[in-house]
């Protein structure tokens, strides 16, 4: 891609309406998901990972594990 092309691209995301862009975010993650037929699992609990779980939960991705590791105790733990 030429500097021009790149630049088109980002104009063009930066244009799109919100509502374009949740509808996109949901229909990757539907078909990252589907296409394989596998479940997710999220490694890690902290601040990210509880916003991801609550965006995914958000747009209707609720089959998935959620794997933490608790270092003070140096166990893990696995919830569905």
């Amino acid at each position: 891609m030429t500097d021009l092309s790149y630049l088109k691209a980002l104009e063009e995301l930066l244009n799109e309406d919100i509502l374009s862009v949740k509808e996109r975010e949901r229909n990757t993650i539907v078909q990252l998901t589907d296409n394989f037929n596998i479940p997710i699992v999220l490694f890690g609990a902290g601040n990210l990972g509880r916003k991801i779980l609550s965006g995914l939960r958000s747009i209707g991705v609720h089959q998935l594990a959620l794997r933490i590791i608790i270092p003070h105790t140096g166990g893990n733990l696995l919830t569905i």
